[in-house]
């Protein structure tokens, strides 16, 4: 569902909700995702999953459940030893069923290298206090990823957010502000109660199949004049929805 390697953006004047037909599509990495080159912008990449084995292949560490900012430390040491000038950290879907990444200290993110997720259901925590990463050069990256409210520290360095959620609120820009303050809309995905493991952990909202127009609703705010897509599946509302 989420293409960080390449990004593209769609804007629309209204709202629009739309639901799937299909089953939604997953983007699969090869089964051999070491270190590499992406081949669309010849970015160094490396891979966290929270097992050795992620709903897109393999990849080159993984999460334990416990002092995870560990293991992304690692990594960007990895992809800095590789590609001094900066590169992707890609955190993949989980093979069955998501979860947090619990962090218990912060990690620091250095010029030009991105932190990539797999949607909202890749969400990040410690206390709720202590931001869980630092900019510490010019250029770094956040996207489609949840952190809890202790945030990103991005002090005076350049950088960019991209459908980024802090606590409950999400940015999507350079400085970060929140959807719809530079008269772009959002693009939200909905997975549904009954859609698959792995639409639900690249999601960005997930339904619970009881009054579900409280999320839906919430998602159309988010999306400000943006696109609201909905999984293939059931949806079960007590209420109108408002567009």
């Amino acid at each position: 569902m989420w293409k960080c390697i390449k990004n593209h953006k769609r804007f629309f004047a209204g709202v629009t909700i739309i639901v799937a037909l299909v089953t939604a599509l997953t983007i699969v990495l090869p089964n051999s995702v070491q270190i590499t080159k992406s081949p669309t912008s010849h970015k160094t990449i490396v891979t966290i999953g929270y097992s050795t084995v992620s709903a897109t292949g393999s990849t080159d560490y993984a999460f334990t459940g416990s002092s995870d900012n560990t293991v992304v430390n690692t990594a960007i040491s990895a992809l800095l030893a590789q590609s001094p000038t900066g590169g992707e950290i890609l955190i993949t879907a989980p093979a069955t069923g998501y979860s947090t990444i619990n962090f218990s200290a912060t990690v620091n993110v250095p010029a030009n290298v991105m932190i990539c997720g797999s949607g909202y259901g890749t969400y990040v925590v410690d206390n709720l206090s202590t931001p869980l990463f630092t900019v510490t050069g010019n250029g770094a990256s956040f996207q489609y990823l949840r952190v809890d409210a202790g945030g990103i520290s991005t002090s005076s360095y350049t950088y960019t957010f991209d459908h980024v959620m802090i606590g409950t609120t999400v940015y999507n820009s350079s400085s970060p502000t929140v959807y719809g303050a530079t008269g772009r809309g959002a693009t939200i995905t909905i997975a549904t109660s009954t859609s698959t493991v792995s639409e639900k952990a690249q999601a960005d909202y997930v339904l619970t199949g009881t009054a579900d127009q409280t999320i839906i609703n919430s998602a159309i705010s988010a999306a400000n004049g943006g696109e609201v897509v909905i999984d293939s599946g059931t949806v079960r509302t007590s209420a109108t929805i408002t567009m």
